[in-house]
């Protein structure tokens, strides 16, 4: 059981904040292969989630969509 209270909404938004930039500067020190490469890698993760959408086994929790097939057999649906 934990005895720290709670984090704040402006604590939580200011470490949100902090990684995001945190992220941006890594980026800005690739070189362009290693951009183009993470690019390329994001590409092929959103063209997999849309696969598995397609498939009825990944859901958008954006949506507020049911379960989807996957969930109910154990996989865990993202």
């Amino acid at each position: 059981m934990s005895t720290e209270p709670a984090p704040r909404p402006e604590t939580e938004q200011l470490a949100w904040e902090e990684h995001n930039l945190s992220q941006l500067r890594y980026f800005r020190s690739l070189s362009l292969r290693e951009k183009m490469e993470a690019v390329q890698g994001m590409a092929d993760v959103v063209r997999r989630f849309g696969e598995m959408r397609a498939r009825g086994e990944f859901v958008s929790a954006c949506r507020g969509e049911g379960r989807s097939q996957g969930e109910s057999n154990g996989a865990i649906g993202y």
